[in-house]
C-alpha cells in the first residue's frame, strides 16, 4: 500500500468562502497531544492564508497545496450555485478549468452544497430550480474532458477534509491525456466573435474565404465591392464599421501590392490596388 502524502505548505483564497467553509479548514497536527484534536490551519481573518512564508505561487483557483511527494495541487473551490452561473450563464468556469489545467497536472474544482436530480429539473441546496440537469451534466462532463477533475458534491463543512483527502492520494502514474484539449481563441478571433452575429464558426469561415483577418475586416467594411457576404448579417458588418468609427461609406482598405505576402494574388484581382477611404 502507497504511503499516504500530507500537506507541507499552502496558499488558500478564502474570498467567497462561507463560514462554514472556513471553519472546516483543520489539519491533524501529531505534534499536538489527542485531547486538542486538530489544529486549525488558519483563522479566517486574512483574505490570503498560508501554512508556511514561502507557499506556492497560485497559478489558478483559490487553493495550492504543496505535498510531501513533491506535487502541486491546483484547486478551485466554489459553491453549487456559483459554478452552475460560471458554466451556464457565461462559461468561465471552462476558462478557469483549463488555467488549472495548463498550471498542474493535478488540478480540481470542488463544488461545495447540495446538488440533485427532480425530475428533468435539478434541487439546489434544496431549492427547485428551472436548470434543467442534463445540461448540468454535459457542463461538468466538458471540464473533466479539458482534463480537470470534479469530485462528487459535498457539504461546506467537508472542504477541510476534502483537501486533506486529495493531499493523501497516490500518485503514481495511471492516467491518460485528457479526451478534449482546451483551445484559445487567438486575439484576432476575439475581436471578430466580439461583434454580434459572429461566433467562432463564422470567424472559420472568413479566415478560409479571405485568408487573413486584415483581408476580413476590409471587405467587411466595404459595401461597395461587397454588397453582402454569405452567412454574416449586414447587422454584424455595421457593428463593426461603428467599433472602427468609419462614416457610412468608408471602408478599411489594402494596398494589395504593398500588404500582399510574396507570391500570393489578391482575393478580388479584377479589382484595383485601393488604401482606406470612402467608396466610390
Amino acid at each position: 500500500m502507497a504511503p499516504k502524502h500530507t500537506i507541507i505548505q499552502s496558499a488558500i483564497d478564502i474570498r467567497g468562502f462561507s463560514g462554514t467553509m472556513v471553519d472546516s479548514l483543520y489539519f491533524p497536527d501529531p505534534q499536538l497531544p489527542s485531547d486538542k484534536g486538530k489544529r486549525r490551519l488558519m483563522d479566517g481573518t486574512p483574505t490570503i492564508l498560508i501554512s508556511a512564508a514561502d507557499a506556492p505561487r497560485m497559478v489558478a483557483g483559490n487553493i495550492a497545496l504543496q505535498t510531501s511527494d513533491a506535487a502541486y495541487l491546483g484547486i478551485y473551490a466554489l459553491t453549487v450555485s456559483d459554478a452552475l452561473r460560471l458554466m451556464l450563464q457565461d462559461g468561465e468556469l471552462f476558462t478557469l478549468a483549463a488555467q488549472l489545467r495548463a498550471g498542474t497536472p493535478w488540478p480540481y474544482i470542488l463544488l461545495v452544497g447540495q446538488l440533485e436530480q427532480h425530475g428533468v429539473y435539478c434541487t439546489i441546496d434544496g431549492q427547485d430550480s428551472r436548470i434543467h440537469w442534463r445540461a448540468i451534466m454535459g457542463a461538468l462532463a466538458t471540464i473533466q474532458e479539458i482534463g480537470v477533475t470534479v469530485p462528487p458534491f459535498f457539504p461546506p463543512a467537508d472542504l477541510g477534509a476534502t483537501l486533506f483527502w486529495l493531499a493523501q492520494r497516490d500518485r503514481t502514474p495511471k492516467r491518460v491525456s485528457p479526451i478534449r484539449e482546451a483551445v484559445f481563441p487567438s486575439i484576432a478571433e476575439q475581436i471578430f466573435t466580439s461583434i454580434p452575429g459572429i461566433g467562432p464558426a463564422k470567424y472559420d469561415e472568413l479566415m478560409i474565404y479571405f485568408g487573413t483577418p486584415a483581408f476580413a475586416i476590409s471587405a467587411m467594411t466595404d459595401f461597395h465591392h461587397h454588397p453582402t457576404i454569405k452567412g454574416i448579417p449586414n447587422s454584424a458588418r455595421l457593428a463593426l464599421v461603428d467599433a472602427l468609427q468609419l462614416e457610412r461609406g468608408q471602408f478599411m482598405g489594402l494596398d494589395y501590392e504593398k500588404d500582399l505576402p510574396t507570391n500570393e494574388q489578391p482575393i478580388e484581382p479584377e479589382h484595383p490596388a485601393r488604401t482606406a477611404g470612402a467608396a466610390a
